[in-house]
């Protein structure tokens, strides 16, 4: 019977032990495998943002029928050219094209990115085979497995509130107002950029039923300049920062004379969105928008990566009044 009892005891002792280590390991093991395959997603998310993306902005001809590559694009290969097949354009248009030649600038070209130049400018022509861009309309090149219908993420532009003052000597004054951004992105951005305090935070835009785009500019520190296009998503913040240097002698930041300001709160529409889609194998965000200028219109294609959001792709189009 006394052995009986020893028995048993040494079997608890032992199953005691046993339960121990499996509390002790079990976790560590299960900790482990969870940062593999957190690195494996991390890995292929870096991954897919390695591979080159292959794409140019361009602008459609009056008959929507044609496009033509904008200046200070990246222009890829001649034999990466014929491999771009699709583009999509101002207000999320999907179209189908093919590469057709680089035609040379006609002497009696006037620059300017207007459908009534389209044949007198310099670029890469393709013809849409598929679809009807809107004239005028700006657009991205690029692969047909990189946009499809369901990608899309569908864009509400929100209208700014334009108001005049009244007659001065120095003539009458437009005033800009948006809906603000909200304290919650607010206070985030002050505290993700350093304490750095806003000076103007407006939203431009809803994309989807949930994510706000906005546009921010932060107080000047000497003469660096920041301002930020800031997506809330619902669950994140993400950012794309724009810093810059004022040039007293040009008056000048983003853009000569601009007197180191963008201008959100007297010029409506300077930012405008042209389209987005969600790729939900990496949860990647694309956003292309349209940066107006006096003298043209500054096109960037951004990427986005965690909290932030990088340029991938730029274009120019030269618009000045003649």
């Amino acid at each position: 019977m006394r052995i009986s009892v020893i028995r048993i005891r040494h079997i608890e002792l032992w199953g005691a032990l046993l339960l121990a280590v499996i509390c002790t390991v079990y976790p560590t093991v299960l900790q482990a495998q969870g940062a593999r395959r957190s690195a494996q997603n991390e890995n292929t998310t870096s991954s897919r943002h390695s591979e080159k993306f292959e794409g140019i902005f361009a602008f459609a001809n009056g008959n929507g029928d044609g496009l033509l590559s904008a200046m200070k694009s990246d222009v890829p290969t001649s034999t990466e050219m014929k491999g771009l097949d699709s583009a999509v354009c101002d207000g999320g248009s999907l179209l189908q094209v093919a590469f057709v030649t680089h035609q040379g600038e006609s002497p009696d070209s006037t620059g300017r990115y207007f459908p009534e130049n389209f044949d007198r400018l310099e670029g890469n022509r393709f013809r849409v085979t598929r679809g009807k861009a809107p004239a005028g309309a700006s657009c991205l090149v690029t692969q047909n497995q990189r946009i499809s219908q369901e990608k899309l993420i569908p864009i509400t532009r929100l209208r700014a509130n334009v108001q005049f003052s009244a007659p001065d000597a120095t003539g009458r004054q437009m005033h800009v107002s948006y809906q603000p951004c909200g304290q919650q992105t607010e206070s985030e951005l002050n505290r993700s950029r350093k304490g750095r305090r806003l000076r103007f935070c407006g939203e431009i835009a809803r994309l989807g039923a949930t994510m706000h785009l906005m546009v921010a500019e932060f107080e000047r520190r000497g003469n660096d300049l920041l301002a930020a296009i800031a997506l809330n998503t619902g669950n994140r913040l993400i950012v794309y920062d724009m810093p810059a240097k004022y040039d007293e002698s040009n008056v000048s930041g983003w853009r000569v004379g601009d007197q180191g300001q963008l201008g959100m709160e007297d010029t409506p529409n300077i930012f405008t969105p042209l389209f987005a889609w969600h790729d939900a194998a990496d949860g990647t965000i694309y956003l292309g928008l349209k940066w107006s200028g006096e003298e043209g219109q500054t096109l960037m294609l951004l990427r986005s990566s965690g909290s932030a959001f990088e340029k991938i792709l730029g274009g120019y189009l030269y618009t000045a009044p003649l």
